[in-house]
């Protein structure tokens, strides 16, 4: 299976246009959209979201902290489905979601504490059947190359972290920390941040028997 990635898109209308040419082009089955489509805009969030089901291949995706929580509703029966909390079948994976991100001195539109998000992404696994499991949320794993900022704290998410040690999902993307693109493991998972598109970075993940990984950049 041939999976696109995406994550920050922060409104950008070239994004949008890029990442829907990308998605044709890479012959993708299925998009991820790691939060963070519009800013602190519902309506925007909805509109990108329209744009990039033109391309008629499948989008999860989960809200952001700069998106509202009002998104967590969102779906558009075989265009667009918000996992967040929620765990959905794409063929032989299950996904699961988590949006927005760890609480924090900014106060931004979608935060949780640790203990919401730990309880989150169990309540989702336990919905999940029997099936390799992929995470999808916006914030990434704490003490990983992905959670890093340029001043050289990691401000990931600690209950992100426990639920892969526990759970050992196959695959874990995230976005959220710009810089912080890139790929690591947690044990026996893949984490991935494909970088925020809205930068014209994204990547392309063939799950198979085995995951494949490459960080692309628009041309």
């Amino acid at each position: 299976m041939k999976i696109v990635a995406f994550s920050d898109f922060h409104g950008s209308s070239t994004a949008v246009e890029k990442a829907a040419d990308a998605t044709a082009e890479t012959g993708a089955e299925l998009m991820l959209i790691a939060g963070d489509l519009a800013f602190h805009d519902v309506g925007s969030a909805f509109s990108i979201l329209q744009r990039l089901s033109n391309s008629k291949v499948p989008i999860f995706f989960v809200p952001g902290n700069m998106d509202t929580p009002e998104l967590t509703t969102a779906q558009n029966p075989g265009k667009f489905t918000c996992i967040h909390g929620r765990c959905e079948r794409f063929g032989s994976f299950s996904f699961i979601g988590l949006g927005g991100a760890v609480q924090g001195p900014f106060q931004t539109p979608f935060e949780s504490s640790e203990e919401e998000i730990y309880d989150i992404l169990h309540k989702a696994v336990k919905a999940c059947e029997e099936a390799k499991v992929v995470l999808l949320s916006h914030a990434p794993p704490k003490n990983t190359s992905v959670d890093l900022t340029r001043s050289g704290r990691h401000v990931g998410s600690s209950a992100v972290r426990r639920f892969i040690e526990e759970m050992e999902p196959i695959l874990a993307v995230c976005g959220h920390i710009h810089e912080a693109r890139g790929i690591d493991r947690i044990g026996r998972t893949l984490v991935l941040n494909p970088g925020p598109v809205q930068n014209r970075l994204y990547s392309l993940i063939e799950l198979t028997d085995t995951i494949d990984v490459k960080l692309l950049e628009f041309s």
